[in-house]
């Protein structure tokens, strides 16, 4: 998100250290939305897990997918 300001804050960083001349990204951050899941069964009590149940099952369902 940052680098949609990018001009602004490498005119601020400068400001600070006039060397530096580039922000760049060092992560790649995917989002997933799901649709039609009942919190129920993650979120409380007696879950099992929680959110850590939902990470096992997708990735149990999904070849190829890790969650970390």
């Amino acid at each position: 998100m940052l680098l949609h300001f990018k001009e602004i804050i490498v005119k601020a960083a400068r400001t600070a250290d006039p060397g530096i001349v580039d922000v760049e990204s060092n992560e790649i951050w995917q989002k997933v939305k799901m649709h039609g899941i009942s919190l129920e069964r993650y979120i409380g009590r007696n879950t099992d897990g929680g959110l850590e149940k939902l990470r096992r099952e997708i990735q149990a369902e999904n070849e190829g997918i890790v969650i970390v």
